[in-house]
């Protein structure tokens, strides 16, 4: 195997438990291997219109996300500033090699839940049941794509089926989403907007800003690792 590399991003880590921004694979002829993610916060340097990292706070995570050859999430981790594992999820594949169950643990490896997954025939993720530990439902999260594959809607659900939220995405013709709205189910709306700025050799990005009502809040980057195909 031949793994090829990026230069290290950092990502807008949302919520572990709320919008997952999990890097879909990217778009490469080689397949991916992983994903490297860190979230560095961002400050605006006035007069210059410029932006630089500001420190970390103990919110930041390092997300690392692995894919198989079928470009399935496999495993997961989300380690702190010391490189401490602070959550793992690991997956299980059906017969078809689609993913079809995981278990999230935390530090420990105690489990904090159970998920099972729902894949199409073109091995897109179309729903998400997420469990406590003991196995009582918590909450789903469905998945819409377009015409092209790209992800245009989630809806996320209550264990009753009472909708919670719903994201939309846009995306550029690339497959990378350029905005996020969510809508909540008190009538708020959330929306980010993202601007790319660096890609690899692969032409999939590696550094990208988010911005929320006109201002830049994080800056994005990340490693790619690839492998070839078989």
């Amino acid at each position: 195997m031949r793994y090829l590399t990026s230069f290290l991003v950092g990502l807008l880590f949302l919520g572990l438990f709320s919008c997952d921004t999990t890097p879909p694979p990217p778009k490469a002829k080689l397949k991916v291997k992983a994903t490297n993610v860190a979230k560095y916060s961002v400050k605006k340097l006035e007069g210059d219109g410029n932006y630089t990292k500001d420190a970390f706070d103990a919110t930041h995570l390092v997300q690392l996300t692995y894919f198989d050859e079928k470009g399935q999430l496999s495993k997961k981790s989300w380690s702190d500033l010391d490189r401490s594992i602070i959550f793992y999820l690991a997956t299980k594949s059906d017969e078809r090699g689609y993913i079809a169950t995981g278990v999230l643990q935390g530090k420990g490896k105690n489990i904090l839940s159970r998920m099972e997954y729902e894949v199409d025939e073109k091995g897109q993720k179309v729903k998400e049941s997420r469990f406590s530990a003991k196995k009582k439902l918590e909450k789903t999260d469905e998945f819409f794509y377009d015409e092209k594959g790209f992800l245009v809607r989630e809806i996320r659900k209550n264990a009753n089926g009472d909708v919670l939220e719903t994201t939309y995405y846009k995306n550029n013709e690339q497959g990378d989403v350029t905005e996020m709205t969510i809508e909540y189910a008190n009538h708020q709306t959330y929306i980010e907007t993202y601007d790319y700025k660096l890609f690899n050799e692969h032409g999939d990005w590696t550094q990208r800003y988010v911005l929320v009502d006109g201002e830049v809040t994080h800056l994005m980057e990340r490693n790619v690792y690839y492998f070839e195909k078989k």
